[in-house]
C-alpha cells in the first residue's frame, strides 16, 4: 500500500529507541472497539435537499483530552453526491479551534492509504498543547483552525468498513507456519474477499467509495463548517484526493500542500512499481557507499542484496519478535525491505538487515523487519482501500507494474506479490471505473507546495517533478534523507517550510534548512 500510516512509524520509533537503549514517549492510536468493527447498515436515507448537515457531539468518537479547544462533529453526506434521494454516510470530524480572534483559512488534513484515519492525530496535538509543548501546530493554531476528518468507510466513519479480527486472523497465522508465498497470498485474498462480502451482505455499495465522492465529502465538510476557502494538506493517497479537489472544487482552495506526491495521471495503481522500489533501494545503497563507516561494514551491499533473495529461497531466516517466531523467506524479506525505506528510522537498518539475513546473524535491531511484515488491519479500512483503488486505477496485469529491463530479484518478487493481490481483488469487485477525464493531470494556478523524500519507495521524487510541470505557482522541495511523507513524521525542516508556505502561499518558502540535514546514520554491526 502506498501509505504505511503514522501509527506504524510511532511503533518503530519505540522499537528503535528501545534497541538503542533509549526511551520514547508517544501517543498511540487506541485499539478499535468491538462496536467500531461490527457490521453496520450501509447508511441512512436522508430527505432530499437536507444534506450535507452537521451534528455536534457531546461524546467524541475518540477520547479527547479535557480542557482542549476543539469541536467533535458528525457530518452527514450523500452516499452519492449527484443523487438527491440516496442514502447517507456519516463522517467523523475533529476541529481544533484557533486562538485567533479572526482565524485565517483553516488547514484541512487529507489522510493517505487510501483507508487510513488521521483523527487520532488531533488527539495528540491537543494533548501536546495542554502539556505546553511548542510545536508547529501551536503556531498554526494561533492563526487558523485545524480540521481532521474520517474519510468515508474508514475508522470512526459510519459505516466504518473495518475487517474483523476473526476474518483477518488467518492472515496473521499464516506468517509463522512455514507456508509458501503463494499460499499466504491466497489466504490473504480470501480473507479480504470474505470481509468485502460481509459488508456487501448488509448493503454496502462499493461503487460509492471513489476518490470523486471522497473529494465531494471534503467540500461538504467545508460547506457545513462555514468556510469559504481552505488550505488542503494531503499525504500519500491524500495527495491524489487533494488533486481531485483541485479539479472539482478549485474555488474553495486558498492553497494546497502535497506531501509524498502520487499523480492522478497514473493508468494503474501499480504503475512503475518496480522503478519506485528500485530507485529508492539504489539511493540508500549509494548513501551507504558514500558513508565511510557503512561502506567499510558492508562493502558488497549491491551483491549482498541480490544474494539475500537467493539464500532465502531455500533457507528462511528465523526472526524472534516479542515472543513470536517468524520465518522470513524471500517474499516477506522483499516486502520488509521495501517498507524500511518509508522512514529514515528504518532505512538506517537496511544494510544491517541485509547482512544479518545473508549471514544468519541475530541482532535485536533486525526485529524491526517483524513490525514491517505484520499487517495493521486495525488501523486501515481494507474494503475502502480496494474500492478506491479499483474504481480509480484498477490493476489488471503484472505488466502494469513493470517499467525496467533489469531489477533486483527482491524488487521483482515484491512486484509480483503486491500486484497479484490487486489483480485478484479488483477482478472480484468488478467496479465501474471513473471516467478518463479524472486521470488528466491537474493544471492550476493555485499555490501548491510539494514535498518529496529522496528514498521514498512509494511516491518517489520524480512524481513531484511530473505534476509540477502544470502547476506554475508550485514550489517543490526534495529531502535527501527523507522517506515517505515529510511533515507528519515530525521533520523540523519540513515543518518550517510548511509553516512558511501556509503563512504566505504566494512566496517560495526558505528551504535552506534542507542543506543542513543530518545524513542517515546507518546501523553498524554490534562488534563495531
Amino acid at each position: 500500500m502506498k501509505n504505511q500510516a503514522y501509527f506504524l512509524l510511532i511503533l518503530l520509533v519505540i522499537l528503535i529507541t528501545a534497541c538503542q537503549g533509549g526511551t520514547s514517549e508517544a501517543t498511540v492510536a487506541p485499539e478499535p472497539t468491538a462496536e467500531s468493527t461490527a457490521l453496520a447498515p450501509a447508511g441512512e436515507t436522508a430527505p432530499a435537499g437536507d444534506l450535507p448537515r452537521v451534528e455536534p457531539l457531546d461524546a467524541c468518537f475518540v477520547e479527547m483530552p479535557e480542557g482542549a479547544g476543539y469541536e467533535c462533529l458528525r457530518v452527514e453526506v450523500p452516499e452519492f453526491h449527484n443523487e438527491e434521494n440516496g442514502r447517507s454516510i456519516k463522517l467523523g470530524v475533529i476541529r481544533l479551534l484557533s486562538t485567533a480572534d479572526t482565524p485565517a483559512e483553516p488547514l484541512f488534513f487529507a489522510e493517505g492509504g487510501p483507508g487510513g484515519s488521521n483523527v487520532d492525530q488531533a488527539l495528540t496535538i491537543a494533548q501536546n498543547m495542554l502539556d505546553g509543548d511548542e510545536t508547529v501546530y501551536t503556531d498554526l493554531l494561533s492563526t487558523r483552525d485545524l480540521v481532521f476528518f474520517t474519510q468515508r468507510g474508514t475508522l470512526h466513519a459510519e459505516p466504518a468498513l473495518m475487517c474483523s479480527e476473526e476474518t483477518m486472523g488467518p492472515v496473521l497465522e499464516a506468517l509463522f507456519v512455514g507456508l509458501s508465498a503463494e499460499e499466504r497470498e491466497q489466504i490473504g485474498t480470501d480473507a479480504i474477499k470474505a470481509c468485502l462480502e460481509e459488508y456487501a451482505e448488509v448493503g454496502v455499495n462499493y461503487s460509492a467509495y471513489t476518490s470523486v465522492e471522497n473529494a465531494a465529502d471534503i467540500n461538504s465538510i467545508r460547506e457545513v463548517l462555514g468556510y469559504d476557502q481552505i488550505i488542503l494538506y494531503g499525504d500519500s493517497y491524500g495527495t491524489v484526493l487533494s488533486q481531485h479537489v483541485m479539479r472539482d472544487y478549485p474555488d474553495t482552495l486558498a492553497a494546497v500542500i502535497l506531501d509524498g506526491v502520487d499523480p492522478i495521471s497514473a493508468p494503474s495503481w501499480e504503475t512503475q512499481l518496480d522503478a519506485d522500489f528500485q530507485s529508492a533501494l539504489e539511493y540508500v545503497i549509494g548513501l551507504c557507499a558514500a558513508d565511510e563507516a557503512c561502506n567499510e561494514a558492508y562493502p558488497n551491499l549491491p551483491e549482498d542484496v541480490e544474494a539475500v533473495y537467493h539464500k532465502l529461497q531455500t533457507e528462511s531466516y528465523r526472526l524472534d519478535l516479542e515472543g513470536t517466531q517468524y520465518f522470513l523467506d524471500e517474499n516477506l524479506a522483499a516486502s520488509a525491505f521495501h517498507d524500511t525505506m518509508s522512514s529514515p528510522l528504518t532505512a538506517s537498518i537496511l544494510p544491517l538487515a541485509v547482512d544479518g539475513l545473508l549471514n544468519d546473524k541475530q541482532d535485536k535491531r533486525i526485529q524491526i523487519l517483524g513490525f514491517l511484515i505484520v499487517p495493521k488491519f486495525e488501523s486501515i479500512s481494507l474494503p475502502m482501500h480496494y474500492a478506491m483503488v479499483c474504481s480509480d486505477d484498477p490493476v489488471t496485469s503484472v505488466d502494469d507494474a513493470k517499467s525496467l529491463d533489469e531489477v533486483y530479484s527482491l524488487v521483482s518478487e515484491y512486484v509480483r506479490s503486491d500486484t497479484s493481490t490487486y489483480i485478484e481483488i479488483c477482478s472480484y469487485l468488478n467496479l465501474p471505473v471513473l471516467p478518463d477525464e479524472t486521470d488528466i493531470p491537474i493544471s492550476s494556478d493555485l499555490p501548491v507546495l510539494l514535498l518529496s523524500g529522496a528514498f521514498d519507495p512509494a511516491t518517489p521524487v520524480y512524481n513531484a517533478e511530473e505534476i509540477l510541470a502544470t502547476l506554475p505557482n508550485g514550489f517543490s522541495f526534495e529531502f535527501p534523507y527523507g522517506g515517505h511523507v515529510q511533515f507528519l513524521t515530525g521533520d523540523a525542516c519540513a515543518a518550517s517550510i510548511v509553516a512558511s508556505f501556509i503563512a504566505d502561499p504566494t512566496t517560495e518558502p526558505d528551504g535552506s534548512c534542507i542543506a543542513e540535514a543530518v545524513p542517515l546514520q546507518f546501523a553498524l554491526p554490534a562488534e563495531q
